[in-house]
């Protein structure tokens, strides 16, 4: 089911955001668990169950992401040691509300004791519930439960449940797996305690309460988790309240967007100073037609999203696309090996561009939803521009490109488009002679096939030699509504 536009409740209404974390929760589980707790938030939301964790697929990292809002490069917790962690210049999102809005009142209920301790350790939060024992979720469930009711002008709640992961490690992550699927089954239970106590609240009527429901990975029959794996990586991602779109969320959702998801629900401005790699997904306000038309589609197309690498030998990851391998961003002339501010290449750059990194192929992927333009887009009334700006380093032949695949309702590519990339010989023939480091524009457009529903763009690059010098910036693609259809143009 494509995401549709739901109405959005009353601006005197107070916003509330609760994110219900579920440790270790694999998507094909949950879809085979009978959860009607959790089937009645999907109802009243959007959900996928592609979103992507880091390549870090433990705890640590995983919990750091969603609260941090940003990726392991930037909060550096790596692994559930918590050697080296950033989370002064990286805080969570209590912080970062609190630091816009004082006011505001914030919770936490979890036991896993390296949430409160090691990422929240920083963190002034008004109601703090910090256990230790995963297998037994009662006691911050009961506690969550008693600050629903007697907390009136609580805002966001960080609610966590840890023995789905326990079973895992000791039957294993499978919906085949009996007990496995019992544990999530009765961590749905647990999760409707906790919504009839939103919904038991003195003030319920006149809260607009988001609820976002989460993991921090997936995991395997072999009672393990932790490598950059799909089955360890892909995880269930719910956003469910009057607020949420409706339907199955299209569009690429990562680990990290349910800290920009939170903060728009409760009206706080995303600075650019925070450096999030984080943005708002599933929410209704974010997929109406005009916010789909003559505007670029692209996320984080021109790299600007986030603050770069600060070598090329840093894998940064690339905000609001899905990060397959070693693609990473740098600033333009951070090394002297890579284009500078000088580089032939966009007159309207910004400060930073993609490339490919330490990796022999890399790509990154980002899926656009459509299903708002459906009607036009049969009727041959919507039209493409695709452009980016390609590039490479003097006489190495890294290449860099683009791939746009047109997918229906279920997931199969009725049309295909790509931005060549920029060989060795297109750059020594655009210099007449001299093989120089060099962005060229590539630009493919013409009419939106029928039938599609969603477009993926797939960022590409390979390499000859050393770091993956194909270099890419901004990308864009925009969509024009046509007052009739384009005679004989395919894409």
């Amino acid at each position: 089911m494509a995401v549709e536009t739901a109405t959005t409740t009353s601006t005197t209404m107070t916003p509330k955001v609760l994110i219900i974390g579920i440790d270790g929760l694999r998507p094909d589980a949950l879809m085979a668990a009978q959860t009607p707790a959790i089937d009645a938030l999907i109802a009243n939301g959007c959900i996928t169950l592609e979103a992507s964790a880091a390549a870090e697929t433990v705890s640590g990292p995983g919990w750091s992401n969603v609260l941090c809002g940003v990726w392991p490069d930037k909060h550096r917790s790596v692994d559930n040691r918590f050697l080296i962690t950033d989370y002064q210049r990286y805080p969570s999102i209590f912080t970062l509300a609190k630091r816009a809005r004082p006011q505001i009142r914030t919770a936490l209920f979890a036991n896993w004791g390296p949430i409160g301790e090691r990422i929240l350790a920083l963190d002034s939060i008004d109601h703090r519930v910090s256990l230790q024992d995963t297998k037994n979720d009662e006691p911050q469930t009961v506690a969550c439960v008693e600050t629903l009711a007697h907390d009136p002008l609580i805002d966001l709640v960080f609610y966590y449940i840890g023995n789905v992961d326990e079973v895992g490690h000791a039957l294993g992550f499978h919906r085949a797996v009996p007990g496995y699927i019992a544990a999530i089954e009765s961590a749905d239970a647990l999760v409707a305690r906790v919504i009839e106590a939103v919904k038991a609240r003195a003030t319920y009527l006149s809260e607009d309460w988001l609820i976002i429901v989460v993991t921090d990975h997936g995991g395997t029959i072999d009672l393990s988790h932790g490598r950059d794996i799909v089955e360890h990586r892909m995880i269930p991602f719910i956003v469910s309240g009057a607020a949420a779109a409706k339907g199955r969320i299209v569009g690429t959702v990562n680990q990290v967007d349910v800290a920009a998801t939170a903060l728009t629900h409760l009206n706080i401005e995303q600075l650019r100073a925070w450096d999030l790699d984080s943005h708002a997904v599933g929410l209704a306000a974010d997929s109406g037609r005009a916010m789909m038309l003559e505007r670029n589609l692209v996320c984080n197309g021109d790299a600007e999203l986030s603050s770069p690498a600060a070598e090329p030998a840093g894998n940064r990851g690339v905000a609001g696309w899905r990060d397959i391998g070693a693609v990473s961003t740098l600033a333009y002339g951070a090394h002297a090996d890579f284009p500078t501010a000088q580089t032939i290449g966009a007159p309207s750059r910004g400060a930073s561009f993609m490339f490919g990194g330490e990796a022999g192929e890399s790509r990154i992927e980002q899926r656009i939803d459509l299903a708002t333009l459906a009607h036009e887009i049969d009727a041959d009334h919507v039209s493409f521009d695709l452009r980016g700006w390609l590039g490479g380093f003097a006489q190495q032949r890294d290449l860099a490109w683009i791939e746009l695949e047109w997918l229906d309702e279920h997931d199969g590519v009725v049309g295909r488009a790509e931005l060549r990339a920029v060989t060795l010989e297109d750059r020594t023939a655009a210099t007449g002679g001299d093989a120089v480091t060099m962005f060229i524009e590539r630009s493919v457009n013409g009419a939106v096939p029928a039938l599609s529903r969603a477009a993926t763009l797939t960022l590409r690059f390979e390499r000859s030699e050393g770091v993956c010098d194909g270099y890419a910036d901004e990308i864009s693609l925009v969509l024009h509504a046509l007052s009739k259809p384009i005679p004989g143009v395919t894409p």
